[in-house]
């Protein structure tokens, strides 16, 4: 009988980093300094060392290095915005040439490290490079350490990646971490990711139980393309199980 393999459950994430909206910063640039304190700027450049340097409402510029501040964060840039488009496009040849220019990766200081990452291994697992792609996972991921931001994305992406590569005890353990996250669509991409493991196992009704944890626990507006491929791949198990409650999950 045919199995659904747990890869299908969640390679969507794979290409929808342009769906991604800008982080929680919003729309002004600000800094925040060692001793906690936000400084609203009216514009933010950063160097290779970490360093920045930013014009502060009244004009004046102040540069400070990396110990000197724990965040800074400016509106999304153009060129992260290009990449976004690029890969919706799929044009990964483009994203990859732009993300090994210095302009970018020095985003990376100004709260668009984890989200040029994501792209730029999203690109990568798309021409089938999936250890490049774990290792711009990786990159993203100690960005989202320290900033918090796309944490989720970068997550849910390394382990369709670590699949593909056969690594997936390493992806079970990731999955494991991921349910500790505290928004639902992560913890509902969690659930997706361990039932459709344990669907590829043979393991089909624990299998359709985490999935209906997707469908019971994560509601639908915090998890809408979650919720989807639960309520998908339960109706496909159930009917190889020859159970007839099929036709009930669309309900919930």
């Amino acid at each position: 009988m045919k199995k659904i393999g747990w890869l299908a459950s969640v390679a969507a994430v794979l290409v929808s980093a342009s769906a991604f909206g800008a982080p929680a910063g919003g729309e002004e640039s600000y800094v925040i300094s060692i001793q906690g304190e936000r400084v609203a700027a009216k514009s933010i450049s950063a160097a290779a060392d970490g360093s920045i340097t930013y014009q502060t409402q009244s004009g004046t510029s102040i540069t400070w290095n990396a110990r000197q501040y724990k965040t800074a964060y400016v509106p999304k840039p153009p060129e992260v915005a290009a990449m976004e488009a690029a890969v919706a496009q799929k044009r990964y040849d483009e994203v990859l040439a732009q993300a090994g220019k210095a302009a970018l990766k020095n985003y990376q200081f100004l709260g668009w490290g984890g989200l040029v990452a994501l792209l730029e291994g999203n690109a990568q697992a798309a021409r089938e490079n999936y250890a490049g792609a774990v290792a711009c996972y990786d990159r993203g991921m100690l960005q989202a350490a320290k900033d918090g931001l796309y944490e989720g994305e970068l997550c849910r992406a390394k382990v369709v990646a670590l699949q593909k590569l056969g690594k997936t005890e390493e992806a079970k353990e990731l999955v494991k971490k991921m349910f500790a996250a505290a928004d639902a669509k992560t913890a509902a991409a969690a659930f997706n990711a361990r039932a459709a493991m344990l669907a590829a196992e043979g393991s089909r009704k624990e299998a359709v139980l985490d999935y209906m944890k997707t469908l019971l626990l994560c509601k639908e507006e915090e998890a809408a393309e979650e919720r989807a491929t639960a309520r998908a791949a339960v109706k496909e198990l159930l009917k190889q199980l020859n159970d007839n409650r099929a036709a009930e999950i669309d309900n919930l």
